[in-house]
């Protein structure tokens, strides 16, 4: 019997795929008129271009079972495959990654590398983002904390018209 530790990285992983597969269980995933014209290598293709893992199609076979469409497999299939290139290109990587997407596992071992790097890439330049609009929220409730106490210290100060001014403070001298 062969057995495999699973690292943390992989734990992860798939539980972000469950989640995700959990969250899109939901709905339909096409509608009845989608289901009777369906292009089913056009299907595939939008389905691997976002990144969607093979058993997604279950969730078109539900959906169309409904109506009597059964899904055309292998034309899915072929679709899907095409789209999960376009997918796996270091330039979505970096899309993904910077807008805040997490990474299905779709791409194969060949592209992988590169286009994790990118992900990781754009991964940065967003959390380097977010900490900015945080620090810049900071910034802002400082401000009105700022505004807020020095108008309370601005109240307690009498104005500069008030009597308690000396006239030697001034530097008038009044004879007596």
């Amino acid at each position: 019997m062969l057995s495999r530790t699973i690292t943390g990285d992989q734990f992860r992983h798939w539980w972000l795929v469950s989640l995700t597969i959990l969250g899109l269980t939901g709905c339909a995933t096409l509608t009845r008129e989608e289901c009777l014209v369906a292009n089913w290598r056009t299907i595939g293709y939008e389905d691997g271009a976002k990144g969607r893992l093979p058993s997604f199609v279950a969730e078109h076979r539900k959906a169309c079972a409904e109506h009597g469409v059964v899904p055309e497999l292998s034309t899915y299939q072929q679709g899907r495959e095409e789209g999960v290139r376009h997918y796996c290109r270091p330039a979505n990587g970096y899309y993904l990654g910077r807008h805040g997407y997490s990474y299905t596992g779709v791409c194969s071992a060949e592209e992988e590398p590169e286009f994790l790097r990118a992900l990781r890439q754009g991964q940065h330049v967003y959390e380097t983002e977010q900490r900015i609009r945080e620090l810049e929220q900071e910034i802002w409730r400082l401000r009105e904390r700022i505004d807020k106490s020095n108008q309370k210290q601005n109240s307690q100060v009498p104005p500069s018209s008030c009597s308690l001014v000396k006239p030697f403070a001034l530097g008038i001298v009044i004879p007596s």
